[in-house]
């Protein structure tokens, strides 16, 4: 990057670490601290299991179906894993019916994301099945241990996972069996870490390891008999009554196989894996609580929440590429693999997200290259602007005192909001999409405030007043429980919203005007202004946890990328602060920056500048890789993270949407 020197702190560690406790070991056949020397690993003195040509070092896991011991294969003296079937499991029959299927399905797969099988006996004394050993940790465990996964991080497992079941449908194999708990990551990202604090949440910098599917064991390769395919399906149900560490789980089950889990494809797969990472960024399952079989019915027929209502800042292309794999029907989800790494490899490299066609034949998808449009929208330069979070709205707000809406595909005029008076300061969504946020200018401290409207019917149906100054910053709180106001006079202040009246908690104060403002996390804002400073604030606690100093004089513009915690500052200039603190100047003060915000998932940035410019900055280099020059002032700029298209308003009252952008090839 270009300027780049380090200042200071992470944005999430400008506060006070709070202690943790150690770390679990976490996955199925693997421990998180490491193989260690072969030749030092003692075995066990009286191990309950005696595998010939093996050392048995370790009892990794026992489950209701067998143990799991790490051990050493003194013919290749290497590292492995050794499952061992319960020899009362083993009398039954299922389990052995199993293990041999995990044989015959990991017969025919030879790919490195793939836990390879080495050796098995299920004949002698003691059947087991000799593997791959991974020094890991399962997806499951991690997510538990550092909660919801760094945006990108998740898609690059995802990507791996990915990769390996297209392997396995091109020998026939479907897995059946696809959860976090089956995806191990090696090595494993919080290796040797002590304090829970610290990775809590992962930084966004963690390298993403490998991924290895484990437990083929409820597995179907093409050409099993019907009794072969019968013993799986009967696996399967009985996943639903019985308790084990090699039985499943009702949460990550796909509609179709749940009604019969021998009609099930590589489609079925592609659910499992886009529940999978609906777990990875959000924390928990796709539909939360109740009973297995009420589990079950919502899988086959209720609605899965929006993704980005329980972590905003999940970009929408990605958001629409869980809900395409967690559609009801097969047909309406991708169809291979391939298909879904291919989408995933473009979100991670900003590009157009190529989309599954519905079966009615029409391509959909969030990264349709959207032609220009210039609208004639106000009748003096344009003031605010607002993109909804599932990017179908534009809302617009000028100094001819007016509030418009749009359609954010078309172009096309919406409801205006009816009742406005003041030129227009600020604009926010509420994270529902049915409700608006605005602020004006106002002579009077009676008329100062916040007007809340209803997107339906265009009127106002709220007024939050009690301000001392004009309100010149918005964002609502994640849930929407709450509204943050950034005012004249320097204060920040939050709104609760779930009371007939609304109750003002003033959190401190900038020594200058606050000019921005943008939600860290659910807990965490960030706002800025006059100072020149960025401040971080604690919503639980009404404090404040640090402050951040840019040199671009009053910071007008903030935005923030989520998945890679960084943050751009505007002003007299623009500033980047990465997620190691590090701070990169990508334009001199003499370019004044009236909007700025990450597009092409994070790779780039578009800043609109007063001298009628919207830049382009890869955001790797540091450098401006392209210049739109527009004949007027941008007076405000905003798009969605994941699009290739920019809203830029303009002095001369148009809105105009730009060219979709691309960044030339390195």
């Amino acid at each position: 990057m270009a300027d780049s020197n380090h200042q200071g702190t992470p944005i999430d560690a400008v506060e006070d670490a709070s202690k943790g406790s150690s770390i679990p070991s976490g996955n199925k056949q693997a421990e998180s601290t490491g193989a260690g020397s072969l030749s030092k690993a003692k075995p066990l003195e009286n191990p309950e299991y005696v595998i010939p040509g093996h050392d048995m070092l370790k009892e990794l896991n026992r489950g209701g179906m067998g143990v799991v011991y790490k051990a050493r294969q003194h013919g290749f003296n290497r590292m492995v894993a050794v499952k061992v079937i319960l020899p009362e499991r083993l009398q039954a029959g299922e389990a052995k019916k199993r293990f041999e299927r995990e044989v015959r399905a990991a017969a025919l797969l030879n790919h490195p994301n793939f836990v390879m099988v080495f050796q098995t006996d299920l004949s002698g004394p003691v059947a087991y099945l000799t593997m791959e050993y991974v020094d890991g940790i399962d997806l499951s465990r991690l997510v538990k241990v550092t909660g919801p996964l760094p945006i990108q991080l998740a898609v690059q497992y995802i990507v791996q996972a990915a990769d390996a079941l297209q392997h396995a449908a091109d020998k026939g194999v479907i897995h059946r069996d696809i959860k976090p708990s089956n995806l191990m990551v090696t090595p494993s990202p919080i290796k040797g870490v002590k304090d829970l604090a610290t990775v809590k949440p992962l930084p966004a910098s963690t390298r993403h390891g490998t991924i290895k599917i484990l437990d083929m064991g409820l597995a179907r390769v093409d050409g099993d008999t019907g009794d072969d395919d019968d013993e799986a399906s009967n696996d399967l149900r009985a996943e639903l009554t019985q308790a084990g560490e090699f039985l499943g789980t009702p949460d990550y089950m796909a509609p179709e196989q749940a009604e019969n889990p021998r009609t099930a494809d590589t489609r079925s797969d592609l659910y499992s894996l886009g529940a999978t990472l609906f777990y990875l960024l959000s924390g928990q399952a796709v539909f939360v609580g109740g009973s297995i079989v009420q589990k079950l019915r919502k899988h086959l027929s209720a609605t899965p929440p929006n993704l980005t209502s329980i972590r905003p800042e999940v970009p929408q292309a990605l958001a629409q590429i869980v809900e395409r794999l967690l559609r009801k029907s097969p047909a309406e989800r991708y169809q291979t693999p391939a298909n879904l790494a291919q989408a995933l490899r473009a979100f991670l490299q900003g590009k157009a997200v190529p989309m599954p066609s519905d079966p009615a034949g029409k391509a959909t998808g969030p990264a349709q290259l959207l032609p220009p449009l210039n609208i004639r929208a106000h009748g003096a330069a344009i003031s605010a602007l607002a993109l909804s979070s599932d990017g179908d709205l534009l809302a617009t707000g000028g100094l001819d005192e007016a509030i418009k809406m749009w359609d954010a595909e078309t172009g096309r005029p919406r409801r205006p909001m009816q009742g406005n008076g003041g030129a227009v300061n600020a604009l926010a969504f509420h994270p529902d999409g049915k409700t608006l946020a605005s602020s004006a200018s106002r002579l009077f401290t009676d008329d100062m405030g916040v007007e809340i409207w209803d997107l339906t019917t265009g009127r106002q149906t709220r007024k939050l007043g009690n301000f001392s100054s004009n309100v010149q910053a918005l964002c609502f709180d994640s849930k929407g429980l709450s509204l943050l106001a950034g005012c004249e006079d320097g204060e920040v202040r939050q709104c609760s919203l779930n009371e007939p009246t609304a109750v003002h908690k003033v959190l401190g104060r900038h020594p200058g005007g606050v000019l921005a403002l943008v939600l860290l996390s659910s807990t965490r804002l960030l706002s800025a202004g006059g100072d020149g400073q960025v401040m971080v604030w604690d919503l639980e606690k009404g404090t404040i946890r640090g402050k951040i100093g840019f040199q671009v004089g009053p910071i007008r513009v903030l935005a923030l990328d989520r998945s890679r915690n960084h943050l751009l500052a505007g002003g007299s200039g623009l500033v980047l602060r990465d997620g190691q603190a590090n701070i990169s100047n990508l334009l001199e003060p003499r370019f004044t920056v009236r909007g700025a915000r990450f597009i092409l998932s994070g790779t780039a940035i578009a800043a609109g500048c007063d001298d009628g410019a919207v830049r382009l900055i890869d955001t790797t280099a540091g450098v401006v890789v392209e210049e739109r020059f527009l004949n007027t002032p941008v007076t405000v700029l905003v798009a969605a993270q994941s699009s290739a298209s920019v809203w830029a308003g303009c002095a001369d009252g148009h809105i105009r949407r730009l060219e979709p952008f691309d960044l030339p090839p390195v």
